[in-house]
């Protein structure tokens, strides 16, 4: 009998934690979030008031105009600088958006949301930990899928950790890996 009630009281610890973040912190985390619709779909990450950040993989070379959807609303972007051996692309937009703050600093096992666009689903909120750090990327547990390429690792503070770019496994049931917020910052430099 103490075994289980112990056993409850972790899971119900564990429940409390997922579910940390408030619905405003959430519309606040989609708020940053675009869905990149180009020769591949995937998602992006507003680090200023008019540029997102990507996946370069999601382009094909020589396209320097790039569908981007807000809220539901298509306007065309610039893409602006793309790197093929880090998967990382820029994409500046007119108009002024949220954006969210870059955090370099993060450990194995810290929680993580995901905001992406699996399957051109909008706004899509997963839940994860980081898993490890392995050749410069971080690799984390919660779901990936086509779509999410390019979406958001945000901490429990609505900070960026990093964006996805892959996954080991099926899609769903998969290893993700991210590019993290540093490598994101000297891509930028």
């Amino acid at each position: 009998m103490k075994s289980l009630i112990i056993i409850m009281v972790v899971v119900l610890l564990f429940s409390v934690s997922v579910w940390a973040i408030s619905p405003e912190e959430i519309k606040t985390l989609k708020d940053y979030t675009a869905v990149v619709t180009q020769q591949y779909q995937g998602s992006g990450v507003f680090i200023s008031e008019n540029h997102i950040i990507t996946c370069a993989h999601l382009f094909t070379f020589g396209i320097d105009k790039v569908s981007i959807k807000i809220d539901g609303v298509e306007i065309i972007g610039n893409l602006i600088k793309k790197s093929i051996d880090i998967d990382l692309a820029l994409v500046e937009i007119s108009g002024k958006h949220s954006y969210v703050q870059l955090e370099t600093e993060w450990e194995v096992g810290q929680e993580i949301y995901i905001i992406s666009a699996p399957y051109g689903i909008e706004d899509t909120l997963f839940y994860g930990r980081i898993a490890n750090f392995y050749r410069n990327d971080l690799l984390f547990d919660a779901k990936v899928m086509p779509g999410t390429s390019g979406g958001g690792i945000f901490n429990l503070d609505g900070k960026l950790l990093g964006i996805i770019t892959a996954y080991y496994g099926e899609a769903g049931d998969s290893l993700g890996i991210a590019i993290t917020a540093r490598t994101i910052l000297d891509f930028l430099k």
